[in-house]
């Protein structure tokens, strides 16, 4: 279990005036507020401020929906995975990242290789991200274009697909972060593949 370091009232209250001030300059919103929304979810900032859950400080104190930070923080975690992939920081567009949140293993395999071949880290990434983006969309497409591809929740094959590319990315993020595999996280991701494997 990891301990928390909450921010103190003051620090709470500071990050929050920077987001609100952020979010009116939508060119912003990429490069400095969502780094801020993930250090206030992480330092549960919420709480510290007295509001009763994350989406009542998002929608009370910052004045966007549940819904949008989570968009926003799943562009952190995407870059940060991305990231860790190449070894080098990383912007990501938050339409690519929500686009391919879920296949971020993907675009981590053809971002290494394009690299090998002599990318730039940067160009490797958009053009990787380019790639799956397009594979995804693809593949909605040959399930026909009356048939509603699977929701986040529904059926075997994505949630597969989820937590196997989930899996990859935290283990990357991790070997990044110690050089090995902590005991407790190797157990957790030994857990993970079984899942996966009774599910495929």
């Amino acid at each position: 279990m990891t301990t928390v370091v909450l921010s103190t009232r003051q620090e709470a209250i500071g990050r929050a005036k920077q987001i609100r001030m952020m979010l009116d300059d939508m060119d912003a919103v990429a490069e400095r507020v969502a780094p801020l929304l993930a250090l206030a979810k992480e330092r549960e900032d919420w709480r510290v401020r007295g509001f009763e859950s994350w989406e009542d400080y998002t929608v009370r104190e910052l004045g966007i929906s549940r819904r949008r930070s989570y968009q926003l923080l799943d562009q952190v975690r995407v870059e940060q995975a991305l990231s860790a992939g190449v070894g080098t920081p990383i912007a990501v567009p938050e339409r690519a990242a929500r686009d391919v949140k879920d296949h971020v293993a993907a675009v981590v395999v053809g971002a290494r290789r394009n690299v090998a071949n002599g990318m730039s880290p940067q160009a490797a990434v958009d053009d990787a991200v380019a790639d799956t983006r397009r594979s995804v969309a693809e593949d909605y497409a040959a399930r026909g274009a009356l048939q509603k591809p699977a929701g986040r929740h529904h059926g075997y094959e994505t949630m597969t697909e989820k937590v196997r590319g989930w899996t990859a990315v935290l283990t990357v993020v991790a070997e990044q972060r110690t050089g090995e595999l902590a005991p407790d996280f190797a157990q957790a991701l030994r857990a993970h593949r079984a899942v996966v494997e009774l599910l495929t």
